[in-house]
């Protein structure tokens, strides 16, 4: 089942996510693929398919097993790629930055990812880069794809980062392109907005103060369900007895 077409600028290429079967549930990942598109068949007929489909992002952590695949060029052998997760937005983020790469959002392991994929060329591979700003520390960071253009010399891109130590940041890099309209690895990042930086209005400002103090009093305890049960842990905060309620 194939959904989520995306015609790139020159119209001959469409780019669609892949399902292995009919009506697959959220749970299942998908695969990027990219097929060959002639928009003006000397026929006089309507645009269709020019050639084999290609898969850019395999499904799982192997690649080129399909049948009707072009060539082995997918993205995902041996780089612990686990498919293209996630829910409608991050299939739905798909989108053509030049006639030679694409952007998507995608869920990878309990993190929002934002990728540059440019299709492999002569069968040299799929090329795939993480958009990810600059970071402090080494906590995880989630990415998400916010908007991007591009013109003959190269592209902007704009991601939302934010991670259990950092409120959301809005951050932009440049992405050089190539005649070909393929992309290379994002160069000069820069901060546009940060989050933590934004000054409270006045009437939250005592709010959050009282919020922070609050916080700090409770005690915090880790919850885990036994590994019969799936393992997933939650951190839980319990308010002092005489707290009272609060009114946020």
């Amino acid at each position: 089942m194939a959904s989520f077409a995306r015609l790139s600028p020159s119209g001959k290429h469409l780019a669609y996510a892949r399902a292995g079967r009919e009506f697959a549930g959220h749970a299942v990942p998908l695969e990027l693929r990219l097929l060959p598109w002639d928009p003006a068949p000397d026929d006089g007929g309507a645009p269709r398919a020019a050639g084999a489909a290609q898969t850019l992002l395999s499904a799982d952590d192997t690649a080129g097993d399909s049948a009707d695949d072009a060539g082995d060029t997918a993205w995902g052998k041996g780089d612990g790629w686990c498919g293209w997760g996630g829910f409608h937005d991050e299939f739905a983020s798909l989108c053509w930055l030049t006639d030679g790469a694409l952007l998507l959002n995608t869920l990878q392991r309990g993190e929002l990812c934002a990728l540059l994929v440019s299709p492999g060329q002569n069968k040299a591979g799929t090329t795939v880069h993480k958009l990810l700003p600059p970071q402090e520390g080494a906590a995880p960071c989630s990415v998400k794809l916010v908007g991007a253009r591009a013109d003959a010399a190269d592209a902007k891109v704009v991601v939302q980062s934010s991670s259990f130590l950092s409120p959301p940041q809005l951050w932009a890099c440049s992405v050089p392109t190539s005649a070909d309209g393929g992309a290379e690895a994002p160069t000069g990042w820069c901060k546009l907005a940060d989050a933590a930086e934004l000054a409270a209005p006045p009437a939250l400002a005592l709010l959050r103060t009282e919020m922070v103090a609050s916080l700090g009093a409770c005690a915090v305890h880790r919850v885990t369900l036994p590994a019969s049960e799936g393992g997933a842990e939650a951190f839980v905060l319990l308010p002092p007895p005489d707290a009272g309620t609060y009114a946020w």
